[in-house]
């Protein structure tokens, strides 16, 4: 898509919000942080945002649990990322349900797509997941105790610290139109997919 608008730019996937820090501070002339990793990453802070992001998130629970409400959370184990949004959207998930934060045992696991795989296999009770893999684990029959449209806020920002890396005004305009056209397509799809939504970029 962005080639064809006239845009050099290669997505490199990174397990976790802290390689996507290290890249930041090496090779990478971008990265996309959560709002909640962007306000406390001193690497993150430094560079220029060029786009904004939002996307629905939720709970979700192991198929092979047949769970239908948040209150079955009580006693089980909600998968989250360290440093990220997954530990609020997780407690109000559980809150949702009528059941203490304090009830519930939250294991760090950095990667939403181990998150999503350990989900499909019941090697967890539920995970905190944005958009895509919300969807998909949606789509292998988890079920959605808990969402939130909206609610997983983010920044893809460029390092301007070297001179290589600095994006003109209208690169930078590219970069939103191919992410705007991302999101139409992937919304034409909701009726076959879970009926998650990604949401357009307005900066």
């Amino acid at each position: 898509m962005y080639k064809r608008l006239g845009l050099d730019i290669a997505f490199e996937r990174y397990e976790s919000q802290y390689d996507c820090d290290t890249a930041l501070a090496g090779h990478a002339d971008g990265a996309y942080a959560d709002s909640l990793f962007l306000s406390k990453s001193a690497r993150f802070q430094k560079s220029r945002v060029a786009m904004r992001t939002r996307t629905s998130c939720g709970v979700v629970s192991a198929a092979s649990l047949r769970f239908r409400a948040a209150k079955e959370l009580e006693g089980r184990v909600i998968a989250i990322a360290p440093q990220t949004l997954s530990e609020q959207i997780a407690y109000e998930g559980v809150r949702s349900g009528g059941v203490a934060t304090t009830e519930v045992m939250y294991p760090h696991i950095g990667s939403f797509a181990v998150a999503t795989g350990m989900l499909r296999d019941s090697q967890i009770d539920a995970a905190v997941l944005p958009e895509p893999f919300l969807t998909e684990a949606v789509q292998h029959r988890a079920k959605a105790l808990y969402r939130k449209d909206e609610g997983w806020r983010g920044a893809v920002v460029v390092n301007g610290s070297n001179a290589r890396h600095k994006l003109t005004q209208q690169q930078i305009q590219t970069l939103r139109k191919g992410y705007n056209m991302a999101v139409d397509s992937l919304n034409k799809q909701t009726k076959t997919h879970a009926g998650f939504k990604y949401y357009q970029n307005t900066d």
